[in-house]
């Protein structure tokens, strides 16, 4: 992972991931955090999302970029996410793919060593692309903080997993505390992945 401190440029922090990992065969996936269609702080700023699509657009020219998230309101769909938030206009304005992961295709991954959830079924898009997750620093009343793997949570398919509550994705909220090392050791993006830590 890299991070970005106070009066740094995004090239510091990309440059030596571009050149050990990405290349223009596999996708860019920016995946914010989106819960709900709620401002910042509750979810990323679209403006951060935009700068990091600016920067790539630069470094990488042909490279595709996709902004993916899966939202977890069980009363509207991602696409109302992208459009109340901003993105889906950003994401006109400089040609990028918005995807909701919440419907996106699924592979299957097998870890039988892990009791609660043996095989899980994730986006096929997030497993064969260069990943930059882009979450939100925020307190949380089960994780007490989240950062990336809490922001991966999104990427859990609803049809899948959502079990009753009052959003899509409540099989991980109630074991979250207990349950991060198999959710990480399971979840985890098979990908290069990187996350920006903006301070």
């Amino acid at each position: 992972m890299g991070a970005i401190g106070p009066g740094q440029s995004l090239a510091c922090w990309t440059e030596p991931a571009w050149r050990r990992y990405c290349d223009d065969r596999r996708p860019i996936v920016l995946k914010p955090n989106l819960v709900k269609a709620a401002p910042p702080p509750i979810t990323t700023p679209v403006a951060l999302v935009a700068a990091l699509v600016d920067y790539l657009q630069q470094a990488r020219p042909g490279a595709k970029i996709v902004v993916a998230e899966g939202c977890g309101a069980k009363d509207y769909d991602t696409d109302h996410c992208f459009a109340a938030l901003g993105y889906a206009r950003m994401a006109m304005e400089r040609g990028v793919e918005l995807v909701d992961l919440n419907q996106a295709p699924l592979t299957r991954l097998s870890r039988p060593q892990y009791g609660r959830w043996p095989e899980m079924h994730l986006p096929s898009l997030l497993l064969d692309a260069f990943l930059i997750s882009v979450p939100v620093l925020k307190a949380h009343t089960l994780a007490k903080v989240t950062l990336t793997m809490k922001n991966m949570m999104g990427a859990a398919p609803p049809a899948r997993y959502q079990q009753g509550g009052t959003g899509k994705k409540p099989p991980f909220t109630r074991v979250f505390r207990r349950r991060w090392r198999t959710l990480t050791a399971i979840a985890a993006p098979t990908s290069p992945c990187l996350t920006p830590l903006l301070a």
